[in-house]
């Protein structure tokens, strides 16, 4: 048994990484790998051995405060997102066969950010949803108990195992194992459906594929955490864009603060995902551990981050969306309205064509502005403007999930039940995908229109 956390997530090329460590081996050592790295065959750099020690679980939301043991980072380290995997001494690990486990492992792997060291920054910032991991990631004393129980008679993870800030949990520490892999995700029970290769809410779903189509593509980026973001400890205004992917589900009122004075002052941000910024989170003051906050409420011309919804940054709200998390869902897509938009720039598409239904491109949750089904032209769907979205905003495409069974699920349609992809502009642009899955499909390579609406938003918003 050996697993560890990062005490802070997020470490300068040429600083010191503490990473806190469980195991009951005599010695462990760590390898460090970059996302992009084949972690199976050379790593970073490798640690000399370290003395192992047995420390206890503790509830979700404590600092666990377990041994730390520092590890330098090198100066010439490339910005990225690391994985540090943990081999305990043993025969095959002294004789060099020992191999680490895969970027979304339940142990002995913990994940970090490393950022550029005061050198040239990338004109893109991709931000990693460190809160959402952590809001999701089952790691207390009651779960490690049962942990153990299992590990004896060699059973999976059951629904319903441990606590976490989605269920029950006071709140969600980030000094605990998990956090984009090395832990247990609530829904791993429950695969998805279209992408059983790793649990849902881990780097390893949806970020890192990702993150590997953008580089892939040439795509320069540097990265940061929502602590990060939260805390103002990255200079936004040196980059053009700013990323979030996937599910990035719970921020903090600093968090949106920072990112709508980053818009205000120029700067463009891309939400390739959907669900994004549903729940709000308080930080403790040790900024040790999330708690939530409840949602954000639509009230007209409200000031305060505290009411103002998420859509009057993104544009779009959960709200107006859907949400299917258990089995198949039913062939859903995109429309496309304002083909000659510049997103749609070199993919021939048409207006009233569907792109992405084939692949479930919408799902597993997303996004929608609020508009009025009987008044909507079907060739140009506009807002209605009673939800808070930005009177500016425009809608490029249109996912209906009005007829999703949701029967077999703890699932919801809200507001008018339509995915819309689309942007605004508030001193910067923002442009939203509006799905969960978008990331996904797009790593797939098979649906070219996503594939280049993608390429279009990072290539003119990163200029």
């Amino acid at each position: 048994m050996i697993k560890a956390y990062p005490r802070h997530p997020t470490v300068e090329a040429g600083a010191t990484l503490t990473l806190c460590v469980s195991t009951d081996a005599r010695r462990f050592r760590v390898a460090i790998y970059r996302h992009g790295d084949d972690h199976r065959s050379a790593a970073r750099w490798k640690t000399r051995w370290f003395a192992g020690d047995r420390a206890p679980a503790r509830p979700a939301e404590a600092d666990w405060e377990w041994p730390g043991y520092d590890i330098s980072v090198p100066a010439h380290c490339p910005a990225g997102v690391y994985l540090a995997a943990l081999v305990e001494d043993g025969p095959a690990a002294r004789g060099g066969s020992a191999q680490p486990g895969t970027a979304d492992d339940s142990g002995g792997n913990a994940l970090f950010v490393v950022r550029p060291n005061g050198r040239r920054v990338a004109p893109v910032l991709y931000k990693i949803p460190l809160f959402t991991y952590h809001a999701y990631n089952i790691a207390d004393t009651a779960y490690a108990d049962r942990e153990a129980q299992r590990r004896l008679r060699l059973a999976p993870p059951m629904e319903g195992d441990g606590q976490c800030l989605y269920t029950s949990a006071k709140g969600a520490s980030w000094r605990r194992p998990g956090g984009g892999t090395g832990g247990h995700p609530w829904d791993s029970f429950n695969p998805d459906f279209y992408d059983p290769t790793s649990p849902r809410q881990t780097f390893a779903h949806w970020d890192r594929p990702f993150i590997l189509w953008l580089e892939s593509a040439g795509c320069e980026l540097d990265f940061c955490t929502d602590l990060d973001l939260h805390a103002g400890s990255v200079e936004l205004n040196r980059y053009a864009l700013m990323i979030s992917a996937g599910h990035d589900e719970y921020w903090s009122d600093a968090m949106r603060l920072h990112a709508e004075r980053y818009l205000v002052g120029g700067g463009n941000i891309a939400f390739f995902g959907g669900n994004t910024c549903y729940f709000r989170v308080a930080v403790r003051e040790d900024i040790s551990a999330i708690e939530r906050a409840g949602k954000w409420t639509p009230g007209a011309g409200a000031t305060r981050p505290e009411v103002r919804p998420e859509n009057a940054l993104t544009g779009v709200s959960y709200r107006n969306g859907g949400g299917k998390w258990r089995g198949a869902r039913p062939p859903s897509g995109y429309t496309v309205q304002g083909a000659d938009h510049w997103i749609y720039a070199g993919t021939g598409a048409l207006n009233g064509e569907v792109f992405g239904a084939a692949e479930r491109l919408v799902g597993y949750e997303c996004d929608g502005a609020h508009f009025d089904r009987e008044t909507a032209s079907q060739a140009c769907i506009e807002p209605d403007g009673t939800d808070d979205t930005p009177p500016n905003f425009r809608i490029l495409g249109v996912g209906d999930v009005t007829g999703w069974p949701v029967s077999d699920c703890s699932g919801e349609i809200n507001g008018n039940g339509a995915a819309t992809m689309g942007l605004h502009e508030n001193g910067g642009t923002v442009f939203t995908a509006a799905t969960v899955d978008w990331p996904r499909v797009v790593a797939l390579n098979s649906e070219p229109i996503a594939m280049r609406v993608t390429r279009n938003v990072v290539e003119r918003l990163s200029r």
